[in-house]
């Protein structure tokens, strides 16, 4: 479904609302009728040909891979290189 919707602005929008294979809804906005039309049309086109994949699936926040980064890696290091790659973590990154 494509909806058309005003921005505060004044400036109007066009969100494409699709729905995953188990049911759950997405939607992503666009400028543009027309790009909204290509977007929905290459999205049924892919479901169609069985190649989609879900724009969420591959989401992890940064703190989630760097604590498995960490875990991963920790045995190969040594005990001092260890303490200093998650004391950068904790300090600077995470």
């Amino acid at each position: 479904m494509i909806q058309r919707r005003e921005t505060k602005r004044g400036e109007t929008r066009w969100d494409v609302r699709l729905y995953r294979p188990d049911g759950r809804q997405y939607s992503k906005t666009f400028r543009t009728r027309k790009e909204a039309e290509q977007y929905q049309a290459t999205e049924r086109a892919d479901r169609a040909r069985g190649t989609w994949i879900d724009p969420t699936a591959g989401r992890i926040t940064f703190a989630e891979w760097a604590e498995e980064w960490f875990a991963t890696n920790r045995s190969a290091w040594r005990p001092r290189t260890a303490s200093a790659h998650r004391l950068a973590l904790d300090r600077h990154w995470l």
